[in-house]
């Protein structure tokens, strides 16, 4: 059955099976483009939250409130 197939698909038929025109895939641009603004944004929320978490864990190192100190540990390593 396959060999069916794909000898039709050599007669000639005018269709290319060709990877590498797989830039040219209607809406590609567009895809790339959210891709690389929702990495953006992911990356800058990961650091501003290893900024909070860090400067919380030292309010809490400060004031002396373990609670405080030991959920921030959690939160700053989750974020990294």
């Amino acid at each position: 059955m396959y060999p069916f197939f794909l000898s039709q698909l050599a007669d000639g038929t005018g269709i290319n099976l060709d990877p590498s025109q797989a830039g040219g895939l209607p809406g590609d641009a567009v895809l790339t483009n959210l891709a690389n603004g929702i990495g953006h944004w992911a990356l800058l929320a990961a650091i501003l939250g290893v900024i909070i978490g860090g400067v919380m864990w030292a309010f809490g190192h400060v004031t002396h409130i373990v609670s405080l100190t030991c959920a921030n540990v959690v939160f700053v390593m989750g974020m990294v």
